[in-house]
């Protein structure tokens, strides 16, 4: 899991990186491999790893569920691909993703909760803060990364240029630098 972890110190988001090191190496999934007698990697079978699935999805959100697969699955395709880590994993697509509840589409704020919002923020920066988020529809982590030579406002519609986030200056959750417009009102 260490290797695994290196390897993607690069391309994973630092959230990723933190996400795969609290599930793989700080969770449920620790305790279950020591209880299994689960010591290294050459002794870890994707029987094991639906076994692990199906004991935590009785205690569980299934999205969570979702996500041990998710890490688990990262870590046997590296397995894969790297010399020396073991084979045992080489069926771990064979393992169906949990059923999720459907994602319900969040509810846009109406134009009098956006201005009752607005008007509790202190005047200066705070509301300036709520005023941008409001306005372009950044993200926080985007919003505290932005710099003054980020924002447009010579061209029509003006817009702030999105390079980064408050992790990694140069890269945003896309990977793509984009533009926010600010919406008319």
């Amino acid at each position: 899991i260490h290797a695994l972890l290196r390897h993607h110190a690069t391309d994973w988001a630092l959230t990723t990186r933190r996400n795969a090191r609290h599930y793989l190496l700080l969770g449920r999934w620790p305790e279950f491999c020591k209880v299994r007698g689960i010591q290294t990697i050459h002794l870890l079978r994707t029987q094991d790893v639906e076994d692990f699935l199906v004991d935590v999805s009785t205690v569980l959100k299934a999205e969570t569920v979702v996500k041990y697969r998710t890490y688990l699955r990262a870590l046997a395709r590296f397995c894969a691909a790297t010399p020396g880590f073991g084979v045992g994993l080489a069926d771990i697509d064979r393992i169906p993703v949990p059923r999720t509840a459907r994602r319900k589409i969040p509810v846009a704020l109406t134009r009098d909760q956006e201005a009752a919002i607005v008007a509790a923020a202190k005047p200066g920066r705070d509301r300036l803060i709520v005023e941008v988020l409001l306005a372009c529809g950044l993200r926080v982590g985007e919003l505290s990364a932005l710099l003054v030579s980020d924002l447009n406002l010579t061209n029509r519609p003006a817009f702030v240029r999105v390079r980064g986030n408050y992790y990694n200056r140069d890269i945003t959750k896309g990977r793509e630098d984009r533009n926010a417009p600010f919406r008319s009102k």
